[in-house]
């Protein structure tokens, strides 16, 4: 198999004109809401800031598991509410 960096190129950045925001309802009516194909770096900064948010809230004494406050931080933000 051979290397081909400009082909690995192309398709990044064909993936990246396909980037979205979907959403779908779970078969148990739980929801998801997904940002698709988008550039790595621009979804680490957002993760690493509501998982930093949620372990804030979870030291304070929260009794949701961490990922169920990751959850509703992440709603917040996108909701434009403060956590």
């Amino acid at each position: 198999m051979t290397s081909d960096p400009d082909g690995a190129k192309s398709s990044f950045h064909e993936g990246l004109r396909d980037r979205k925001v979907v959403s779908h309802v779970n078969p148990d009516f739980t929801g998801c809401l997904h940002v698709c194909s988008a550039h790595p770096d621009g979804v680490a900064y957002p993760l690493q800031n509501v998982d930093r948010i949620a372990r804030d809230i979870k030291t304070s004494g929260d009794d949701r598991s961490l990922d169920e406050i990751r959850a509703d931080v992440a709603l917040d933000l996108v909701q434009g509410k403060t956590t």
